[in-house]
């Protein structure tokens, strides 16, 4: 039986990638190393957004489930949440340290 991936998994995965084997992922995912190939090329879930790097915050990328990494250390930024918001304070061109909503984020790169 094949296993039903989540949007989530997906971009897991991609991310897991960055840093790992193809065969390691498949193990830890429990699916085929085969399945992690077509996912890595596009071949499949082609409907899960590859991560968009960030225009005004060039040494970011966003995924579509929210997350933020880091370009230069591949790192996951922390996030901070204030009731209903989620926040992560990103460098920009100038160089100068913002805060910047996740929400306004996932908007500018994914529509």
């Amino acid at each position: 039986m094949l296993k039903q991936l989540k949007n989530t998994d997906i971009n897991a995965i991609r991310r897991a990638l960055r840093t790992t084997t193809q065969q390691v992922v498949a193990e830890t995912f429990g699916i085929s190393r085969k399945t992690v190939y077509n996912i890595e090329t596009g071949k499949t879930y082609r409907d899960v957004p590859p991560p968009k790097q960030l225009k005004q915050f060039p040494n970011y990328e966003i995924y579509s489930d929210g997350v933020v990494l880091s370009r230069k250390t591949g790192r996951e930024l922390n996030y901070r949440s204030d009731r209903s918001t989620a926040s992560v304070r990103l460098v920009d061109r100038n160089l100068s340290r913002r805060r910047v909503l996740i929400s306004d984020l996932l908007k500018k790169a994914f529509g």
